[in-house]
């Protein structure tokens, strides 16, 4: 009986060592009273950066439209006239057209059609048109006519390079020299009277969006009848060139 109590107590003995073990570790790990527990350090993965797709590089071919409008309106109403609400509001030549129509009687003078180097290029639409300067009728009754010959027409001239340095967006620069010849009012000698030489520039710098109209628009507030301006409109497109 003895010896069986003495095995007894020699096991609670081992059980509250090994208990006293795990206190003396608890008491380790505890944070100190009144003292919070560090908090546990999180680390946040670094953001991936996504690239948008660049360009066209600069200098590739691009298909180019364009469409050169003579406008005869109302100088009254000439603060009408928006180059970007145009822009903006028309879908397409025709749709053009018409907007143009609310003004005025509008005619288009000239048509481009073609793929263009974007670095660099030039278009020139033009002719040479034969203009009787003067006239005179001599003793017999015969009729002399003084001939001079005009160079008419528009040029295109076309660069684009990078926005501001950088290589991922490109600027534009358009330009678009303009001659034309209309029939005038003042007579210069009998039944001849003087044609009216109309030029006129038009410009663009600003991005380069693919099928998005650029408007540009010319007006000289004194240029035809009474109360009437001339007004020469140009409405261009770039687009990516199909293969």
């Amino acid at each position: 009986m003895n010896r069986i109590v003495g095995t007894l107590s020699r096991a609670a003995a081992s059980t509250l060592i090994v208990a006293s073990a795990w206190a003396v570790l608890a008491a380790g790990c505890a944070p100190p009273p009144g003292k919070a527990p560090a908090p546990e350090k999180v680390t946040t993965p670094a953001p991936v950066e996504v690239k948008a797709p660049a360009p066209a590089p600069i200098g590739a071919t691009a298909d180019f439209q364009a469409m050169i409008y003579q406008l005869m309106m109302p100088a009254a109403r000439l603060g009408d006239l928006n180059a970007d609400a145009l822009a903006d509001q028309t879908a397409g030549p025709a749709d053009f057209a018409r907007s143009l129509a609310r003004f005025g009687s509008a005619k288009v003078l000239y048509r481009v059609d073609q793929a263009v180097n974007l670095s660099d290029d030039r278009i020139t639409i033009g002719t040479r048109v034969p203009i009787v300067t003067a006239a005179r009728v001599a003793s017999g009754g015969e009729r002399t006519s003084t001939i001079t010959y005009q160079d008419v027409g528009a040029i295109f001239r076309i660069s684009a390079g990078p926005a501001d340095g950088q290589s991922d967006s490109r600027r534009v620069k358009l330009t678009v020299e303009l001659s034309v010849i209309d029939p005038g009012e003042v007579e210069i000698s009998p039944s001849v009277k003087a044609p009216v030489y109309r030029k006129a520039t038009l410009a663009h710098d600003g991005a380069l969006r693919s099928g998005r109209a650029i408007v540009m628009i010319s007006a000289d507030a004194t240029g035809g009848s009474a109360g009437e301006s001339v007004v020469f409109i140009c409405r261009a497109v770039f687009g990516e060139k199909q293969p």
